[in-house]
């Protein structure tokens, strides 16, 4: 089963007040955790999306995935990062060599996601290649990653404004398949109080 990844790292962390994937959490910023923790999964094609005027990101990235794709208008919402990361996700496959069966979508702000968890979601999907594949925690609320099967991509690319993997998930709901995974794994960071608090799912 060949699984590609897209990384979104070009958002502008409006809500937090300064660039939140250079903020220290647990001893490693944001960025540095996400990146060792998807370089190391042995995705079939890797790609993250940046913004091009985020140094830490790119520094970060550097020399660890096939592909760094430059957002130049990520005010557009992460769904342009969808799209340019879709795009150049299928060049560099093709480039490769390689035919794809599913695309792992993940962010960067989730300083307690672990690589176990991310493999997980893997072999959920090797097993169900026509599933979109998400973890959820126990209460059933869904985060982030999320697998989609290759047949799906069409639609993500036609997503609008600040609308993720999420709208293409609600017309779908037969296809889900969630893993449940530790709440603090799919905490995510929006504002400098969600470092204190643990942060949101979702």
């Amino acid at each position: 089963m060949r699984i590609g990844c897209i990384i979104l790292a070009a958002g502008l962390s409006t809500r937090f007040g300064r660039n939140k994937l250079a903020e220290p959490v647990n001893g490693e910023t944001m960025i540095r955790h996400a990146v060792r923790v998807y370089a190391s999964q042995g995705f079939d094609v890797s790609v993250l999306v940046a913004n091009g005027d985020n140094r830490e990101v790119l520094d970060a990235a550097a020399g660890r995935f096939d592909a760094v794709a430059i957002n130049p208008h990520p005010e557009r919402g992460i769904s342009s990062s969808i799209r340019i990361g879709i795009r150049r996700l299928l060049l560099t496959a093709v480039s490769k060599g390689r035919i794809l069966d599913g695309v792992l979508f993940g962010v960067c702000d989730q300083p307690g996601l672990s690589a176990g968890t991310v493999g997980k979601l893997q072999d959920a999907f090797s097993g169900h290649p026509d599933r979109i594949v998400a973890p959820v925690r126990s209460d059933g609320k869904r985060g982030n990653p999320v697998i989609f099967p290759v047949g799906l991509l069409s639609e993500l690319m036609e997503l609008e404004g600040d609308r993720g993997g999420s709208a293409v998930i609600s017309r779908h709901p037969d296809l889900l398949l969630t893993v449940e995974t530790a709440a603090e794994e799919l905490d995510d960071i929006d504002t400098p109080e969600d470092i204190r608090t643990g942060g949101g799912a979702g």
